[in-house]
């Protein structure tokens, strides 16, 4: 279920489908260090989600304070620009190809990651 807590999710929803993971919308990640409402709705969500057996991920996540709070109650799968920035599935293929021939990525000048492999063969 996308982005619990905010429109048409609802509790409801959880007994009416066969829902495998519940994903925490980004609002209520963005004051989890300084609201205490935000820091109980995450808190109440996870442990639902453990009650029922459904994976909980946070979405959102910016700071090593946020992924803190979140690995303390209990939340182990996070998304975030903390982990990255979205990225195209034909980037994605790019970074598995230089992790595997253990060559680096280089970074344009408008800040966009580049494979020098896929340079190399572009110029051959």
């Amino acid at each position: 279920m996308d982005d619990f807590g905010t429109g048409y999710s609802s509790l409801s929803t959880l007994q009416t489908f066969p829902i495998d993971k519940i994903k925490i919308d980004r609002t209520f990640i963005r004051n989890i260090t300084t609201s205490a409402q935000s820091q109980a709705i995450l808190k109440s969500t996870i442990a639902l989600g453990r009650a029922l057996n459904i994976d909980v991920l946070a979405e959102g996540v910016e700071t090593a304070a946020d992924l803190d709070f979140l690995k303390k109650e209990g939340c182990n799968q996070a998304q975030g620009f903390l982990f990255g920035k979205p990225t195209s599935p034909g980037m994605l293929e790019l970074k598995k190809a230089s992790t595997e021939a253990h060559e680096p990525l280089f970074e344009d000048g408008r800040g966009r990651l580049v494979e020098h492999l896929l340079l190399r063969q572009q110029t051959t």
